[in-house]
């Protein structure tokens, strides 16, 4: 395995390449796997007649795109990180990856011929309306694809306690930081998004990401992208727990936070 926590700059563009496109991907899946589900809830055969002519709970172009070019961009990112192929050894991030690109290149596969099936059917039953379209065949194809769609997003959910494991590590790298910050509204749709990262990466959440990257900006000289981000940072303080504030642990942080001031 080839990663190290300390990055070079090569590195460190393929992490934040990486971390982009899986957010991008989950988010896609996400949307697609609570549309299917909720479908699936609500009206069955609703769901199997409109899966079988249009596909928009799973959308064969949006898969296509996603496996095409979203999930391979992550796949080649975390390859060139992770594996070492003397050994081919490798890390439980880049096997989750390969999984979930292999995993949606048959969903693709799939909801492709049930789309093709579907449809010959349905212009069989338009000429011929006495003819009872047969449903067999489609619903095995939409319960093996319903099966992979859970499977998928039980894997997006392991790969991320991965990643965050990682993300960690990488919480005050100056790329990755300061992308996270940067793109956090194309990445994940708003602000609450990159928060709810925060609070998985940082001890004290979206304050401690807030300030570290206003640190980071300021250290460039990039002083109103750093005084942006404070003002985000000096919210979330006044916000949090007198108690946390309290805490030895966090002593550190206020002093940093105090230094940032002067």
């Amino acid at each position: 395995m080839k990663y190290k926590a300390n990055l070079d700059s090569r590195e460190a563009e393929l992490f934040w390449s990486m971390v982009e496109n899986f957010y991008r991907a989950e988010a896609i899946i996400g949307d697609k796997y609570g549309r299917l589900m909720g479908a699936r809830k609500t009206s069955p055969e609703d769901t199997l007649e409109k899966i079988t002519v249009s596909s928009p709970a799973i959308g064969f172009k949006k898969l296509e795109e996603l496996r095409n070019e979203v999930l391979y961009a992550l796949k080649e990112a975390s390859h060139e990180l992770f594996r070492n192929e003397s050994t081919n050894i490798t890390h439980p991030f880049d096997k989750y990856v390969s999984d979930i690109f292999h995993e949606v290149s048959i969903v693709k596969e799939e909801n492709y011929q049930l789309i093709q099936i579907g449809d010959y059917q349905l212009r069989e039953q338009a000429e011929n309306p006495s003819e009872k379209v047969e449903k067999k065949i489609i619903s095995k194809a939409k319960e093996d694809i319903t099966d992979k769609m859970k499977n998928i997003h039980t894997l997006f959910q392991e790969a991320e306690t991965e990643l965050i494991k990682l993300l960690k590590q990488q919480n005050r790298t100056k790329c990755v930081i300061r992308s996270l910050y940067l793109s956090a509204q194309e990445v994940f749709g708003d602000k609450k998004g990159l928060e709810i990262l925060y609070k998985k990466i940082y001890d004290y959440g979206s304050f401690e990401g807030y300030l570290t990257v206003a640190e980071s900006f300021y250290k460039s000289g990039h002083y109103e992208k750093a005084g942006e981000a404070f003002s985000k940072a000096k919210e979330k303080k006044e916000k949090l727990d007198p108690k946390i504030k309290s805490e030895e642990k966090f002593q550190k942080l206020a002093d940093r936070y105090r230094k940032f001031i002067k």
